[in-house]
């Protein structure tokens, strides 16, 4: 696990849309990895109106993770 005074080496994004028990299998595997470089989390949740923010909190003890939540604004691949 990385400790308050290492640098991740590596990102690992995970992005999320209500798919709390997916979530929850991946945040599982990651911590499941043998001698990892220093890694951070973070859980880009697209406006998840299920229990996403719980499920990422529940790894905080196992993870350097952070939980980035936008509201869902709908589905806008090109705006004018």
């Amino acid at each position: 696990m990385l400790s308050v005074t290492d640098s991740p080496r590596l990102s690992v994004v995970v992005p999320t849309y209500n798919r709390a028990p997916l979530l929850r299998r991946t945040l599982a595997s990651l911590v499941q990895q043998r001698n990892p470089p220093p890694f951070e989390v973070i859980v880009a949740d697209d406006g998840s109106a299920d229990d996403s923010e719980q499920v990422a909190a529940e790894f905080r003890d196992r993870l350097a993770i952070r939980y980035c939540y936008q509201e869902d604004e709908g589905y806008w691949v090109a705006r004018v």
